[in-house]
């Protein structure tokens, strides 16, 4: 028996790959195209626009990180503590 997913969770892959690969892998999944060893130039197609919303969301998300600097501060201080947290440990453990 096949996993079924929930409504937010199929929502929410379609928002991560896009709504043409989701399509494209349920049709995959049912068997509706065919599996065979070469690609069709729409899949190869479909998964360039899948990696290229990756990359555009990584890229916004940089962005948006970057407009705030009060945030960007924050999240500065964070890695910095945890980087000193670490070398107390490592300094722990040697002794």
């Amino acid at each position: 028996m096949t996993e079924r997913l929930s409504r937010q969770e199929i929502y929410d892959r379609i928002r991560t790959t896009g709504k043409e690969s989701y399509i494209l892998e349920e049709m995959k999944r049912l068997g509706f195209w065919d599996n065979s060893g070469k690609p069709t130039p729409s899949e190869i197609l479909i998964q360039k626009e899948k990696r290229i919303r990756q990359e555009l969301g990584e890229l916004l998300a940089k962005e948006n990180k970057y407009n705030n600097p009060e945030k960007l501060l924050v999240e500065m201080h964070k890695e910095r503590m945890k980087k000193a947290k670490a070398e107390r440990e490592a300094t722990k453990q040697k002794k």
